[in-house]
């Protein structure tokens, strides 16, 4: 039996709406682990602050514990940085994968409205605070690193 060209057709949108749905799940495993990490990245820096607390809170410091607490200072500055690097770094993944999604929509066959990674823009409420949402989110290591690099200068 030979295959007619609507039958085709209809197996590439199929094609295509299985990779979209993938490429989708992909995005928003990118997102998920996103918010994980900064729930972690927040966990990392409270312990060892509260490290430091523990550590500084008699005036008198042996040495051996003042060594301790810069080293945990130094810790924190470092972790920090880390995870300012790696934000940026799933933030081009977050984005690469919502591209290829839009790329995969443009090949599906329907009206436009119905169009999810296309349509965003169109549809996406008004921002209400001015900026890009993930400079809001990698402000925060760089607070903390501010933090560090105070707490280091102070208490030292």
């Amino acid at each position: 039996m030979e295959r007619m060209p609507n039958d085709n057709r209809t197996a590439d949108q199929k094609q295509f709406r299985d990779a979209l749905k993938t490429t989708l799940d992909v995005w928003r495993f990118q997102v998920d682990s996103y918010w994980t990490r900064n729930s972690y990245f927040v966990a990392f820096h409270t312990a060892i602050m509260a490290a430091v607390w523990e550590i500084t809170k008699n005036t008198n410091l042996p040495a051996s514990r003042k060594f301790a607490a810069k080293g945990f200072c130094y810790a924190g500055m470092f972790l920090a940085l880390v995870w300012f690097v790696n934000n940026v770094r799933v933030h081009q993944y977050i984005i690469y994968w919502w591209r290829k999604a839009a790329d995969i929509e443009k090949l599906l066959d329907g009206p436009e409205e119905t169009r999810l990674v296309l349509g965003y823009d169109k549809h996406r409420l008004r921002k209400r605070i001015k900026g890009d949402y993930h400079i809001w989110m990698n402000s925060i290591p760089v607070l903390f690193a501010v933090i560090w690099i105070m707490i280091r200068i102070v208490c030292f």
